[in-house]
């Protein structure tokens, strides 16, 4: 049994390429829809200018590509039984509903001393 060396490459085929495009392909136009909506939304109805959302959104994808690198790299440094991900995936989703609950002003609790009489 022949051994591979370290410096053979295997490229993808180009049907390979073709599936996972058209996957990226899907999930960029579901963003394009929910962005344009949102913009047209924001426009007509709220009445703020087209610059300021566009200006929101670039800062928003901008955002979004710093934290995928810091968080991909946060991923790659941890070792431990359960495997490099999933300790993260479960820690997710109580961090993400904390912060909304914490961050909610006053004026949105519900409490006996601000129900009419």
């Amino acid at each position: 049994m022949e051994e591979k060396k370290p410096e053979d490459k295997r490229y993808l085929k180009w049907y390979h390429k073709v599936a996972y495009g058209s996957g990226d392909l899907a999930c960029n136009l579901g963003y394009g829809l929910i962005g344009s909506f949102i913009m047209i939304y924001l426009t007509n109805t709220v009445g703020l200018n087209s610059a300021i959302i566009g200006t929101l959104m670039m800062f928003s994808k901008f955002l979004d590509g710093v934290t995928d690198v810091f968080f991909g790299s946060l991923m790659d440094r941890t070792h431990t039984k359960l495997g490099k991900a999933r300790p993260w995936m479960r820690c997710a989703p109580s961090c993400c509903s904390a912060f909304p609950q914490a961050a909610s002003p006053c004026s949105m609790s519900i409490s006996s001393s601000s129900t009419p009489r």
